[in-house]
């Protein structure tokens, strides 16, 4: 895939490509503060590889519905 380190902080098109995502629908849920977390920089949006990857992790769908069910 992408040879990008968890710790490394990338721009919004490597986010995109990394997880395969419509450049605007990330745009979009930035300016409606919701989907992935991100940094803003002076100008420039940054998105640090590791918090994804743990916001996945507890946000998906089938770990909250194990949780309700138990």
């Amino acid at each position: 895939m992408y040879n990008i380190s968890e710790k490394s902080w990338v721009d919004s098109h490597a986010i995109c490509r990394l997880f395969n995502l419509k450049y605007d629908t990330l745009k979009k849920q930035r300016s409606r503060k919701i989907g992935l977390p991100f940094h803003k920089i002076g100008r420039s949006v940054r998105y640090n590889v590791l918090e994804i990857k743990n916001w996945l992790s507890d946000n998906q769908k089938n770990k909250e519905q194990n949780v309700k069910a138990n």
